[in-house]
């Protein structure tokens, strides 16, 4: 058999195992000042980093209002397009499968709740460091935000687009349309 080798050192604060080339503990999260003296404890007061923590309840609803705003908001950018693009196509009626058709409320409410859950469950991987997460949220977010205000807005303010046009892209104004 072969020797086993050591993969790591330990924190000198909590005690983990640290790969020999990482200079920050991912967990009890404070950085490494004495690389030498990797495994003794450190006279070195550590310095604690939040990287970037997530509230699972704002990326909820955000996802909520519609479709990819809360992996927008986790940083997961490309998931954030992919339930965005599925909800276009979907209540847009982009694709016209004879399944799409008669299950049309099927998908639409399902690629909505599946958004709300995955954005839910992502946020709170990055809240408690199952899921890096080292920037903060993608500019899609904001730029969508400001559409939607947009929207929202103009219809306020002229009655156009009409509730019909809006229930296609904002799932809870389906569900209260009708």
């Amino acid at each position: 058999m072969g020797s086993r080798e050591q993969v790591g050192r330990n924190c000198p604060y909590c005690g983990a195992i640290i790969a020999y080339d990482e200079y920050f503990c991912r967990a009890c999260h404070k950085r490494i000042y004495d690389q030498q003296d990797f495994s003794a404890p450190s006279p070195l007061k550590a310095e604690t980093f939040i990287v970037a923590a997530r509230s699972p309840w704002v990326a909820g609803l955000l996802s909520f209002v519609s479709p990819g705003l809360g992996q927008f908001y986790n940083a997961e950018t490309m998931k954030g397009f992919l339930f965005f693009f599925a909800l276009i196509v979907i209540s847009f009626d982009m694709v016209a499968t004879d399944i799409l058709t008669r299950f049309h409320a099927v998908f639409f409410f399902g690629v909505w709740l599946i958004g709300i859950i995955d954005a839910f469950y992502s946020a709170w991987q990055i809240s408690h460091f199952v899921k890096p997460c080292t920037t903060g949220a993608s500019y899609a977010l904001y730029i969508l935000l400001i559409l939607y205000a947009f929207i929202v807005g103009l219809h306020l303010y002229t009655g156009q687009p009409d509730i019909h046009y809006l229930a296609k892209l904002f799932p809870p104004v389906a569900l209260m349309a009708g």
